[in-house]
């Protein structure tokens, strides 16, 4: 049994895959019935919209933290809430940055989860 050569795919641009997407987007029109697209063309205009979004998205260093590590980390950062609160009746713009830098982490964890189930 002899193995057949495949081809190398190049990576498409972001470019090529809104032409596809534009593409498929008219055929979708043509083929809508009752105001309604096909569940099959939903898919591929999800993939392809998905691998746009990929292409176009900054790409972040990823976080080595799972969910449980960044959510040890918020009690932690609550608990120094409530310490500053309780101290000095305001919560230091330091402790205010950490926070925001804890809720960018997990958003970026929670999207790339999703990303890797899609």
């Amino acid at each position: 049994m002899a193995l057949a050569a495949v081809p190398t795919v190049t990576s498409e641009s972001a470019f090529d895959i809104g032409k596809r997407l534009a593409g498929l987007l008219e055929q979708a029109e043509q083929d809508t019935i009752g105001g309604e697209l096909p569940e099959n063309i939903r898919h591929r205009i999800a993939d392809l919209v998905e691998s746009l979004r990929r292409r176009l998205a900054r790409n972040t260093e990823r976080d080595p933290r799972s969910l449980f590590d960044l959510d040890e980390r918020l009690i932690e950062l609550m608990d120094h809430v409530e310490d500053a609160a309780a101290e000095h009746g305001e919560i230091p713009s330091e402790l205010l940055q950490e926070i925001n830098d804890y809720i960018e982490a997990f958003r970026t964890k929670v999207d790339r989860i999703a990303g890797y189930w899609r």
